[in-house]
Order: C-alpha cells, then structure tokens, then sequence
C-alpha cells in the first residue's frame, strides 16, 4: 500500500480542526491521538479504513496517509477529507 501526502492551509483555529477530527473519529470508529502540534489518526468510513500521522505549524497541516485501501486513490482520500473537514481550505 502506497502513502499519500498531503498539505492544507488552515481556515479555522487548530481547535476548531481537532475537534473536527476527533468528532470524526467517534462517529466512524476510528481512533485519535495527538495534539496541536503532531499526532495520529485512523477512520473507517465509505471508502474503506485509512490511518495517518500530522503535524501542525502555523496554519498549515502535513498529513501522510500510511495505511488505505489498495484500490483508493490520493485524489479520493483527498477529495473525502475536504469534505468531511470544514476546517480546511
């Protein structure tokens, strides 16, 4: 399984991000753990289960997505996670 990386700009305060995230992670089984500067994150949802670390300076967001599913594409794990992240931009 290969990663994907990503990099966002951050349109709201890390708070309101991380609570986003962990709200995800409650409804879709997942797991969170981290804080406003690192941490890691793993949710089952439609297209399958993805896991990954960030890391947070200023406003900008690094996520590298180290476990998905073999047939899901970057382009679909990114497009999923601006849905289900209004904090992003």
């Amino acid at each position: 399984m290969g990663q994907c990386q990503f990099n966002y700009q951050l349109k709201e305060p890390v708070a309101v991000l991380l609570a986003q995230i962990q709200q995800l992670a409650k409804e879709y089984g997942g797991g969170f753990q981290g804080d406003e500067s690192s941490g890691q994150i793993s949710l089952t949802m439609l297209i399958g289960t993805i896991a990954g670390e960030y890391t947070i300076a200023g406003d900008q967001l690094q996520l590298t997505i180290t476990k998905k599913p073999f047939l899901v594409g970057c382009a679909t794990i990114d497009a999923t996670i601006r849905q289900y992240l209004p904090a992003l931009a």
